[in-house]
């Protein structure tokens, strides 16, 4: 599923936050294609070593195609993430490789939204930890599973925040992007609006190698449908802003409220924008 260019994927709903779950194929039923990415949530217990088990029984469909954008959050502390002690970011690899060992492209969203996670408790610790972890996991990676792509999101913030949180060994990634929720329906853009997606952008997709992409996004607030694909619209029209932006993957969940623009009620419209 392409739009102008960008590819388009989805975080389909598990269930969690009080919706009812759906698969990746109910979304492609509804949508009449194939989707280009997929993604799932696991964490990576402190003092537990990872196993995946939270992907794995979903497998079949990780596997149904599309690139995997598994979000690996270490809860609980960094046990295992450390210069003096990987075995936690070993694991994470290893259960990486399984899938690249199949077939899949692999982006791995580690440590997702930290700047947000660490200030309400998700996440323990500072910057540093983050970082540290970060070096270990894509370290680990280079060596057991290599295609695998290292993928920083950030949660919406300021560019100073953006930059503080940023790996310090740009070598080490991948990709970048935003986690962006606004409150709001109109008057707002996406590549120049408070997200400051441009200019983080701008800074480090220059002549490096790193490209931009959307991990998950949505409207941060209920909203009608004809709002959230007026957000969709926005969204995939700033290819032009934004050169090296690849790709883009909605937030398909009802969590307090509806999110999504597929598999539900009203979803005619965003089949009839991505057909047009």
């Amino acid at each position: 599923m392409k739009k102008n260019n960008i590819a388009f994927g989805w975080l389909p709903d598990d269930g969690s936050g009080g919706g009812t779950a759906h698969s990746i194929g109910d979304i492609e039923s509804s949508m009449g294609q194939k989707t280009s990415a997929q993604g799932w949530y696991a964490q990576a217990q402190s003092g537990t070593l990872f196993d995946g088990s939270q992907f794995k029984w979903r497998k079949d469909q990780i596997l149904s195609g599309g690139v995997f954008q598994p979000a690996v959050m270490p809860t609980g502390g960094w046990w295992g993430l450390k210069y003096e002690d990987n075995q936690q970011a070993v694991a994470i690899c290893k259960v990486m490789k399984e899938y690249t060992d199949a077939g899949l492209e692999v982006w791995l969203r580690f440590a997702h939204e930290v700047n947000y996670y660490q200030q309400d408790g998700t996440y323990q610790g500072d910057v540093n930890d983050f970082k540290e972890g970060w070096d270990v996991v894509a370290k680990a990676c280079r060596s057991i599973a290599p295609e695998v792509k290292m993928w920083y999101t950030p949660n919406v913030a300021s560019l100073d925040e953006y930059d503080e949180f940023f790996p310090d060994d740009a070598s080490t990634v991948d990709l970048i992007g935003v986690d962006w929720y606004p409150k709001q329906t109109s008057d707002f853009d996406f590549a120049t609006g408070s997200g400051n997606m441009k200019a983080f952008h701008d800074k480090y997709t220059s002549g490096n190698g790193i490209k931009f992409a959307i991990g998950e996004i949505g409207l941060g607030q209920g909203a009608s449908m004809s709002s959230r694909v007026a957000w969709l619209e926005n969204i995939m029209g700033s290819n032009e802003q934004m050169p090296n932006m690849l790709a883009v993957s909605w937030f398909n969940y009802y969590k307090g409220y509806d999110f999504r623009i597929a598999a539900c009620d009203g979803d005619s419209a965003t089949k009839q924008y991505f057909a047009s």
